[in-house]
């Protein structure tokens, strides 16, 4: 970790401490930077805040402030959180309460931004940044739970996805043949045939090079 981003989280931490106080069960890395696929510059900087209870409106103003001076300060390092309770990552992603959570400069509240990858990362490669040690939050997700999500997105959000790009001269053919648009559907759909087939989950260059590694006669 740079120190760069040590200073970051170390500030994080204190502001986060200081909004919450003892409703403040504890700050968890989630993310590439826990399945050694960060890269600075261009990662996000990917953190859950899990609390007894959900923010009040003061505290939520206190969030957007602490964001934005972070992002002045810290540029190049985008720190993307959610602010969640404990039963609220227990429950399925249908019946989840809406929650706040920071992505692309703004605090919206809703029930995007994390889902059971992101509590099974939390579970079973979370990296501790403040309280309750990460090992011992009672995460009841599991590789079955996780599988199954991963094949409903296939079936629904990736379908979809696929019949768009099937419409000839639309936006999003026409944006799938960019070079980032590449990266991120390979890179995606790897990582859930990862899934699928090791039980685990993965980074996007992990999952990069197993999906490379598993269809050879593609890129011969």
């Amino acid at each position: 970790m740079s120190k760069k981003l040590e200073a970051l989280l170390n500030r994080y931490k204190c502001e986060m401490a200081d909004i919450f106080g003892e409703n403040l069960l504890g700050i968890y890395l989630t993310g590439s930077i826990v399945l050694d696929g960060f890269h600075e510059g261009k990662s996000d900087v990917d953190c859950t805040v899990l609390l007894t209870c959900p923010p009040n409106k003061d505290q939520v103003d206190k969030i957007k402030k602490t964001h934005r001076a972070l992002s002045a300060q810290y540029k190049g390092m985008p720190l993307e959180s959610q602010y969640i309770t404990l039963d609220n990552i227990q429950k399925s992603e249908v019946d989840t309460n809406p929650f706040y959570g920071y992505r692309d400069g703004k605090l919206t509240l809703a029930k995007f931004g994390a889902n059971l990858i992101t509590w099974f990362t939390l579970k079973k490669y979370g990296k501790t940044i403040i309280g309750v040690p990460a090992a011992e939050v009672n995460v009841l997700i599991t590789i079955d739970d996780v599988k199954n999500y991963v094949r409903d997105n296939v079936n629904s959000y990736w379908v979809r996805k696929l019949h768009r790009l099937q419409k000839p001269f639309s936006i999003s053919r026409i944006f799938a043949l960019s070079d980032q648009a590449v990266e991120w559907c390979t890179c995606g759909i790897s990582r859930m045939y990862y899934t699928l087939r090791e039980n685990d989950i993965a980074s996007k260059d992990k999952a990069a090079e197993y999906g490379l590694g598993a269809s050879p006669s593609i890129h011969s």
